[in-house]
């Protein structure tokens, strides 16, 4: 009985019996829709999950729930025969220790799959050259250690980063019972994670010819994770947890009554999850990190099981402060996660358990409502064929019921490689490539936007066009006849780091190579190398900063244009000037932010050019704002308006003298009266030539939050405005100025009155 109620004890917080019913995080029901729809892993989808991604989000869908269930149920019995093999002599207390910790600590999956390679590596050193047990009793200890080691054939279909601890602890424990001269146990490591793998990668539906693709494109995504998705944190973070680390690799190196072989076995395999959930905890420094707080808290916990020694548990004691203390930057007290944690993981799966038994269907009914809210909220029109989205927000499109055809990588922020880049544009150029792209900008980590799936946007520009812009999302259709796609050198460089690189006239791309030296890639290797930043110098004579990744800029990307939004990438298409006051880029340097010794001073540009079809026509698309006619008979009250422009074509109001575009731009916020919470119906900007008639611009609406923040009323978070106009008809001198329309009446703003000349040089 007592072992009964310890497997359920263990197997509940990694049940799902309450999944997550819902469509976030987009990457997370991609997953599960490659799945229903039958795509291969590692060939129509490459990503940092594989088919069994469900078992580590939770995440509920109608095909996959049976992976989900059963996996994590195959997944627990093996962590109860692991926590069982390892502590059959203190069983009882060593059990409720782990399984009061596992109650608390499963807010990071990560870090209970890095501790379950552990303990699975642990136990071999339990069974390896035992002699002491009879030919029965080392029998079953072999088939429970074999068990343990077929997990390692799913994990890394769960998630393709957990092959690295998997393969690891299997060479080590490889070596170990080569040592103690078990080489049945040695081939037993090393041979049923693969057999184990080819049977779950089966059952997936996943066609066995394509397993070894799955892990040749994981590689990339792997290497690569380092450079691309790294993110500053609190310093005191790591160092609080590398010298835990330390006294946890102590404690297995010194343990008493172990021979030397297994005392340093087991510091190794502590040093080797240490070290992984490091990375995967302070690479990227955001709550990431409750992953590395999860491996300590556990460590403690395992210290503390196996030792009754109060010296140990002193070291115990100190490992369990420092996890708690970095736990507790990204949530409540330790004590409230830790209640928190063990509510959702006990009582919500108790619940979720007897929903499944009582009502079948409510998981899927609450699953359709979930996609039915999402597919009003897009609004995404039905479209003939194929259709992916760029550059994330696959649960949108799904929900829309459209056919998703996604590119293999389809987020794309993570085509962080050459590599991955050009299997999205191959795909964009293969048979397979979808009929319809719902487009957007929308960067990460303050990159530079041209290079998310830059490589791509020579194909887009060539292969597609638009049709329509709604929601700021641009909708492309695919050519019948497509124009070529291949780029044409126009020039390159060689220069150094924050030298300014000159962008020829007629350039459109560039490919920069700049590299890490042997110190950055040793940083790279073991922690992170430094940001590198880049420079982006505009006819102005204006500056704008990004984030540049190196192995995104080894591709080809747009560097003529500050490409800032989805409407000036979808200009591109209508050849319609852009102002060059704030668009157009001279040239453009790259620098490291900290740690310059990282990166090699030299650095290779190449520049192309590419002929985009252009069709002026397609502005129509946009419905721009047509200037409007008005009298000053028209104009009811002229008064100073409560708010204003914030910028105009991208510059402070009161430096805006002239403008050489097709395009006028710009944002503020507006009320009628903010003590009364009263909106104007409509927001214009005027423009009045020196001797005619008044001309407005309708801006359309753009949330503002901090305005109603400031004003302590949610409703004036709609006062905002933007404004997006033609003014390629427009040449001479004009005032600008900004109006509203109220119950009828048309109000100008007295404290606008702006002189400027538009298109003079046009």
């Amino acid at each position: 009985m007592l072992v009964f109620i310890t497997l359920v004890l263990a197997w509940v917080p990694f049940f799902p019996g309450m999944p997550v019913v819902g469509l976030d995080p987009s990457w997370a029901l991609g997953m599960n829709q490659a799945v229903a729809q039958s795509l291969v892993f590692g060939q129509n989808i490459v990503f940092t999950y594989g088919p069994y991604a469900s078992i580590k989000t939770h995440l509920y869908h109608p095909v996959t729930d049976g992976l989900m269930l059963g996996g994590s149920l195959y997944f627990t019995l093996m962590l109860f025969l692991a926590l069982y093999v390892n502590l059959k002599k203190r069983a009882i207390t060593g059990g409720v220790i782990m399984l009061l910790l596992f109650a608390g600590c499963f807010y990071s999956s990560d870090g209970m799959m890095f501790f379950y390679t552990l303990l699975a590596g642990l136990s071999v050193r339990e069974v390896a050259g035992e002699r002491a047990l009879g030919d029965r009793a080392r029998q079953v200890h072999y088939l429970l250690v074999a068990s343990l080691f077929t997990a390692f054939g799913l994990l890394p279909l769960v998630k393709g980063s957990y092959l690295i601890g998997c393969l690891a602890v299997s060479l080590l424990s490889f070596i170990f019972c080569a040592l103690k001269r078990d080489f049945l146990l040695a081939g037993i490591v090393l041979v049923l994670p693969v057999l184990a793998m080819v049977i779950f990668w089966t059952i997936a539906g996943q066609p066995l010819s394509a397993l070894p693709d799955y892990f040749q494109a994981m590689l990339p995504i792997i290497t690569g994770y380092t450079e691309a998705m790294s993110q500053p944190g609190n310093i005191i973070e790591p160092v609080t947890y590398i010298l835990a680390g330390i006294a946890v690799v102590l404690f297995a190196a010194l343990e008493a009554k172990r021979t030397w072989c297994e005392r340093s076995f087991a510091a190794l395999l502590f040093a080797l999850i240490l070290f992984l959930a490091f990375k995967a905890g302070f690479v990227r420094h955001d709550a990431h990190a409750t992953t590395a707080a999860c491996v300590l808290l556990l460590c403690a916990g395992w210290i503390a099981a196996t030792s009754l020694s109060k010296r140990i548990w002193c070291v115990a004691v100190l490992v369990f402060l420092a996890g708690a203390y970095i736990a507790s930057h990204y949530g409540a007290s330790p004590f409230q996660i830790y209640k928190r944690q063990a509510h959702d993981n006990y009582i919500k799966a108790v619940k979720g358990l007897a929903y499944r038994f009582s009502d079948p269907d409510f998981f899927n009914e609450r699953y359709d409502e979930k996609i039915n809210d999402l597919k009003e909220m897009a609004g995404f029109p039905q479209l003939a064929g194929t259709t992916d989205i760029y550059s994330f927000d696959q649960a949108e499109l799904i929900a829309s019921g459209n056919h998703w055809a996604p590119r293999p990588v389809l987020q794309s922020y993570s085509a962080y490689t050459p590599e991955l880049l050009a299997l999205n544009r191959n795909y964009l150029l293969g048979d397979d490539a979808p009929d319809n792209i719902l487009f957007r900008i929308q960067p990460i980590d303050s990159r530079l936007p041209s290079l998310a799936d830059g490589a791509s946007w020579p194909v887009l520009l060539t292969r597609y066009a638009p049709v329509s812009f709604d929601n700021n999302t641009l909708l492309l259709n695919k050519k019948s006849a497509p124009f070529d796609s291949r780029l044409v050198e126009v020039g390159s460089a060689e220069v150094k780091l924050g030298q300014p690189i000159p962008v020829p006239e007629d350039a459109l791309f560039a490919t920069v190579d700049v590299s890490k030296t042997w110190k950055g890639r040793l940083a790279n290797t073991f922690f992170k190398s430094s940001e590198v930043d880049i420079r982006l110098n505009k006819i102005d004579g204006s500056v704008k900063n990004y984030r540049f990744i190196p192995g995104m800029g080894k591709t080809p990307f747009l560097i003529s244009q500050d490409i800032e939004n989805t409407l000036d990438f979808g200009l591109l298409y209508t050849g319609m000037r852009l102002s060059e006051s704030h668009k157009g880029v001279t040239s453009f340097s790259i620098m490291p932010k900290q740690h310059v010794s990282f990166w090699k001073p030299d650095v290779t540009v190449h520049f192309f050019s590419l002929k985009v079809p252009t069709d002026k026509s397609l502005i129509t698309v946009y419905a721009f704002s047509e200037p409007e006619v008005r009298t000053l008979s028209d104009v009811a009250n002229i008064k100073a308006c409560e708010g204003g422009m914030d910028d105009i074509d991208g510059k402070q109001p009161e430096n805006f003298s002239s403008i050489d575009s097709d395009l006028l731009g710009a944002t503020g916020w507006l009320t009628v009266s903010s003590s009364k919470g009263q909106l104007a119906d409509d927001i214009y900007i005027t423009l009045t030539p020196e001797n005619g008639q008044m001309l407005l611009l309708a801006t359309k609406p753009m949330r503002r939050p901090d305005v109603g923040l400031h004003f302590s009323n949610p409703l004036l978070a709609q006062a905002g405005f933007r404004l997006a106009g033609r003014i390629d008809h427009l040449h001479g001198h004009y005032t600008l100025g900004l109006a509203y329309r109220y119950q009828g009446n048309l109000v100008t703003c007295s404290q606008y009155n702006i002189p400027v000349d538009l298109n003079s040089n046009g």
